[in-house]
């Protein structure tokens, strides 16, 4: 019986042959490409989100929820990309378009609910993000 085995783990180890350090199923050059792209839009979400903390309504809005816009804005950063994303879309709207940011497609909204939304949407992802690094640490 050990010698069964034996043959066949030698067999085995016979067959293996090492694998090429060069050989990626995805080539470096395209992960650098795709690191280096998500990487410039992660930094044109946060200009933009930063730039709609900025307008003087998300600083009213701020107030008016009880919310420090400095305190969002440190916040920010520790958003994840998908959520950065989504966030710095709606920022995007709102400092282009006032009245469309803060309209839908049925119903027209006050021009203070987006920018009070943007705010409380940053703080309690920002309040999550602070969690979770609190229970990892």
């Amino acid at each position: 019986m050990r010698r069964i085995v034996a043959v066949g783990v030698a067999l085995a180890l016979a067959c293996v042959q090492p694998a090429a350090g060069d050989e990626h199923l995805v080539p470096p050059a395209q992960i650098a490409e795709r690191l280096t792209e998500a990487s410039q839009r992660r930094a044109a979400d946060l200009e933009s989100v930063d730039a709609a903390l900025s307008l003087p309504q998300v600083g009213r809005a701020a107030v008016a929820v009880g919310l420090d816009v400095e305190t969002v804005r440190k916040a920010v950063p520790r958003l994840d990309d998908a959520e950065l994303h989504e966030l710095a879309v709606r920022a995007e709207q709102l400092r282009t378009d006032p009245v469309a940011a803060s309209c839908s497609g049925v119903a027209a909204f006050p021009g203070w609910l987006l920018p009070a939304l943007v705010v409380t949407a940053i703080a309690v992802l920002g309040g999550i993000a602070w969690a979770i690094v609190a229970i990892v640490n």
